[in-house]
């Protein structure tokens, strides 16, 4: 497989000179220059007409694969943007943006993560996986917000995202996950969920359609590629690691961190290889230069200085694989935002200040602005739906997946529990039901049961208590507790 570049999207309406290992096509009005290792997929009315195209890497989820070069499967037909929405996106997982033109509403569709990140600018017409590609350097310092970046990013000690729409730059705003682009108007707009009703799912069946949706899509990811699953203490690798089970000898695992260091993550992760035999590799950090920090730092827009800044480069020693599977987005199933009070939530009215104090970010009046019309997207949703949405779109849309321009480059990542299926259980079970991972331990007993005999985020002895003491006296843990605190008063 070709590397992936670190920038891997520019759309804009006229011509478009490709970087350097990108391919350019025309949809519609629009020019796509994109990565050449990603799959071009047609979207075709039944008349034979192309109506789309779909770029990245989709999986199907009828047929329990990714789609290839090979062939596409002969449902990619659409003629309406009905039939975009409710019958072609829910049954694509994956990584991927699709594209639809004449005669269909043009319009610009990431998939259920936005992993494939996008930013656009308006007033320019013009869309990329970055502002570092939708920008000249002029601009890239003209419309820098130093203000708001010095608030939200440089101010949070160890370090801060923008989230939202917003992004480092004025004039240019982020695409959520589960909205899409219209590229008449350059306004985003809501197309899912159009509503929740909670209790509506039972544990069981929830528990049935989540299991079954992440073991195809494992199980494919190791068939179809070389690829390599993270593997940690916590809950969603756990759940990655059971839904593995059938990929057999296919499957592999990693974890980032020292040996004997005391790092739970790598000791559990070791711990589970040697008891299950599994094929397992503990990578140790490399510390990003000046120089990669500043790539970094460009690479993401400025929006964000996080963990994963300083040791990006880290799964370049994974050489033997192409992709990497990760747990991202399973903690929309565990109550995330609201685990303290989920018997309460859905008696609770949500104000802007409360989301932005549960998703640990500072009380900034533009971003209150911003959240405030996130909110209002959402009117008559029951509140556990909204912080689940919340988590998806606010957090990992923006803050994840507005890290993946620099990620990707050193290691391109798939993200199984990403799916339109998993995310409905999600968001339509009992809270309940999902705390304290309720959900996961019934979804990982009936997947692989003796992965149960060996603790989830825990040792099982002293160490635990040690490691709460830790969180307890973190000053970064406390600053955030607070605010939490004070937004709900």
């Amino acid at each position: 497989m070709k590397t992936i570049t670190a920038l891997q999207l520019l759309i804009a309406p006229s011509d478009i000179e490709p970087p350097a290992g990108y391919l350019c096509t025309a949809v519609g009005r629009l020019h796509v220059a994109f990565d050449a290792s990603f799959l071009k997929a047609d979207i075709r009315a039944s008349s034979g007409a192309r109506s789309g195209l779909i770029i990245g890497f989709p999986f199907d989820r009828r047929a329990g694969r990714f789609v290839d070069a090979q062939g596409l499967p002969d449902w990619f037909i659409a003629d309406s943007i009905d039939d975009i929405e409710r019958s072609i996106l829910p049954d694509l997982a994956g990584s991927f943006l699709l594209v639809t033109h004449d005669p269909l509403p043009p319009r610009i569709y990431p998939d259920h993560a936005g992993s494939m990140p996008l930013v656009y600018g308006p007033e320019m017409g013009r869309a990329a996986s970055s502002a570092a590609m939708l920008l000249d350097e002029t601009q890239y310092q003209g419309r820098f917000d130093r203000e708001l970046h010095q608030s939200l990013v440089l101010s949070e000690v160890p370090g801060g995202w923008i989230s939202g729409t917003l992004t480092a730059h004025r004039g240019v705003q982020r695409l959520l996950p589960n909205h899409y682009l219209d590229v008449e108007t350059w306004r985003a707009h809501r197309f899912w969920p159009q509503s929740v009703e909670i209790g509506s799912i039972g544990a069981e069946d929830a528990a049935s359609v989540v299991s079954d949706a992440l073991s195809a899509y494992c199980e494919a990811s190791f068939r179809q590629f070389r690829t390599a699953a993270t593997l940690t203490a916590g809950y969603d690798s756990r759940m990655l690691l059971a839904s593995s089970r059938g990929a057999n000898a296919d499957a592999q695992f990693f974890t980032v961190g020292e040996q004997h260091r005391g790092n739970i993550d790598v000791d559990v992760a070791v711990r589970l290889s040697e008891t299950f035999g599994l094929r397992h590799r503990v990578l140790p950090p490399i510390a990003s230069s000046e120089e990669q920090k500043r790539i970094w730092d460009r690479a993401v827009g400025d929006c964000m200085i996080v963990e994963n800044r300083d040791g990006y480069t880290t799964l370049g020693q994974l050489s033997e694989v192409d992709f990497i599977l990760t747990g991202m987005y399973g903690e929309v199933g565990r109550c995330r935002l609201y685990r303290q009070d989920f018997q309460a939530i859905n008696d609770m009215e949500l104000s802007e200040r409360f989301v932005i104090a549960r998703l640990t970010l500072p009380q900034v009046n533009r971003l209150q602005e911003n959240i405030g019309e996130w909110l209002a997207g959402l009117v008559g949703m029951p509140s556990s739906a909204i912080l689940d949405l919340a988590f998806l779109e606010l957090k990992f849309g923006s803050w994840a997946m507005g890290q993946r321009p620099a990620q990707n480059a050193c290691k391109f990542a798939l993200h199984p529990f990403a799916q339109r299926p998993i995310f409905e259980q999600f968001l339509a079970l009992a809270p309940e039901e999902k705390a304290a991972g309720r959900l996961f331990d019934r979804c990982i007993g009936a997947m692989w049961l003796e992965l149960g005999t060996i603790p989830i985020n825990k040792y099982g002895d002293y160490r635990d208590r040690v490691a709460i003491a830790k969180k307890i006296l973190n000053p970064s843990r406390l600053r955030r507790y607070l605010r939490d605190v004070f937004a709900r008063t």
